[in-house]
């Protein structure tokens, strides 16, 4: 048997809308057209990766706890599902937001969000369901946290990356070939 510590990490998804169509796309285009870039030459992969940093900071700081950007995860289609945020969390991070929010509305919630309906089969059914796991709770935590409380991300300080190659042509493959 282990024994379980406070420095324990817990990694789970965090449901943030993702970037298809949404109030991150807009930040990140904002930011690109307020400093000139050239929308071809952006790295978007690179930038979203960079975002998502900045939007865990911000979390973290407005929480008073500390999430560790584990990686973006991204859909092939986003007809079912939306990007992700893989991210991890200390058992006692954990615990200071089970003290904040472990209350009748996040039960209430928990009740009302795990429930199967038509379309949809849940594995996790009910608060008691959900909290055995850590991680699914952690999901239904995060998604009552950014419904219910209110964050800023408009000024988010996150950096913008140009692809390398700007003037790439079929002319001058041969010319970056190192012999």
């Amino acid at each position: 048997m282990t024994t379980k510590t406070q420095n324990e990490q817990i990694e789970f998804s965090l449901n943030f809308v993702g970037f298809y169509d949404s109030l991150h796309s807009e930040i990140i285009e904002g930011k690109i057209e307020s400093y000139d870039y050239n929308f071809d030459n952006v790295d978007y992969k690179q930038t979203n990766i960079n975002y998502c940093k900045e939007y865990l900071n911000r979390l973290s700081e407005e929480l008073e706890i500390d999430l560790t950007f584990i990686s973006l995860d991204r859909p092939r289609e986003y007809n079912f599902t939306t990007d992700k945020i893989r991210t991890e969390i200390s058992q006692q991070d954990f615990n200071t937001l089970l003290d904040a929010y472990d209350d009748k509305k996040l039960f209430d919630y928990i009740e009302e969000n795990s429930k199967s309906y038509d379309g949809f089969a849940s594995f996790y059914s009910g608060y008691k369901a959900v909290k055995e796991e850590k991680e699914i709770f952690l999901q239904y935590l995060f998604d009552y946290i950014l419904q219910y409380e209110s964050f800023d991300f408009y000024d988010l300080d996150f950096e913008i990356i140009e692809t390398s190659i700007t003037n790439f042509t079929f002319d001058n493959v041969g010319d970056n070939i190192i012999k």
